[in-house]
C-alpha cells in the first residue's frame, strides 16, 4: 500500500505552505501531536451509528522505548494498536493492527487548520474520506474509504467520534 497519488500539504503559521518531501519536519510534528493527544485525551465516545456511546480507552505505549508512536485504543476487550510515523514523502502513516496484523492504513496531511486522512493508493479527494479536528478533539472516518469500519457507521456512512470532556 502507497502514499496517496498527491503530496502531502501543510500550511504553517508563517503563511508559508510545504509539500511532499520538504514538509518532513511538519510530518514529524504532527506525529508528536497526535501522541500528546493520545496522553491528555484517555477517553473518546463513539457518537454516531450503532456503536454511538461506547466509550474508547486511548493510551500511548512505550513512548520512549522506539521511534515510532504507537496509540493503543481499546473498547470492549477489543485491543487496536495505531503506529504512526513520518514517512520521507512527507506524509504520516498511520498503520491500525489488530492482534498484530495490519487492518486498515491511512495517510495524514494538513492542508489547512484540519487534519485530512486518506487511504492508501487514493489518488485525489476534493472532500477526504477522513478528518480530524485542528484541536485533535474528534474524528470523522468514512466506511466507504475504510470499510473495516462498516459495521460502526452511521446511515451517512461515517464513523465519529469525540474525546469525552472531563
Amino acid at each position: 500500500m502507497s502514499s496517496p497519488g498527491r503530496p502531502s500539504h501543510f500550511d504553517i503559521a508563517t503563511g508559508r505552505d510545504l509539500t511532499g518531501p520538504e514538509a518532513g519536519p511538519q510530518a514529524e510534528a504532527l506525529v508528536a501531536r497526535l501522541a500528546m493527544a493520545a496522553e491528555i485525551y484517555p477517553q473518546w465516545r463513539i457518537d454516531s451509528g450503532p456503536a454511538a456511546g461506547r466509550i474508547v480507552e486511548v493510551s500511548l505505549r512505550d513512548p520512549l522505548a522506539s521511534d515510532q508512536v504507537r496509540i493503543i485504543l481499546g473498547s470492549d476487550g477489543a485491543v487496536i494498536t495505531v503506529s504512526v510515523t513520518a514517512e520521507p514523502s512527507g506524509w504520516v502513516r498511520l498503520a491500525v493492527e489488530r492482534d498484530g496484523v495490519e487492518i486498515a492504513r491511512a495517510h495524514a496531511d494538513r492542508p489547512y487548520e484540519e487534519i485530512e486522512l486518506l487511504p492508501p493508493d487514493l489518488e485525489d479527494a476534493a472532500d477526504p474520506p477522513g478528518r480530524i479536528g485542528k484541536r485533535i478533539d474528534w474524528i470523522m472516518l468514512s466506511a466507504a474509504a475504510w470499510p473495516i469500519l462498516g459495521a460502526l457507521a452511521g446511515p451517512d456512512g461515517f464513523v465519529v467520534a469525540a474525546v469525552v470532556e472531563a
